[in-house]
């Protein structure tokens, strides 16, 4: 009976081993995910990703948004040089050369 306890709490030991690495594997992949993802939203393509996600959607009684040109980051300075709501009745508002900070 002695000898069968350190054999169990070896086996519990290499169990919560391997559980704690693969939580710690999937905190690394998720943070490097989330590092790609901002990287990535600061390019072209992922700009006219955002341009497409927004453009295809409708908001409420806006019923378009048409959005080009969108350049710089996203998070904290950005700009647009056209951006366009539209409702029911045709084009609500026209902006160009928008840049926020």
């Amino acid at each position: 009976m002695a000898e069968t306890a350190p054999k169990t709490t070896e086996k519990k030991s290499r169990w919560g081993r391997r559980i704690g690495l693969f939580l710690l594997a999937l905190l690394l992949v998720i943070i490097l995910i989330i590092v790609a993802l901002r990287i990535l939203i600061t390019t072209d393509p992922g700009a006219r990703f955002i341009e497409a996600q927004i453009n295809s959607r409708s908001f409420g009684p806006i019923k378009s948004v048409e959005l080009s040109g969108l350049s710089g980051d996203p998070l904290s300075n950005v700009s647009v040089v056209k951006l366009e709501l539209k409702d029911k009745d045709g084009i609500w508002l026209s902006v160009y050369n928008l840049d926020m900070k």
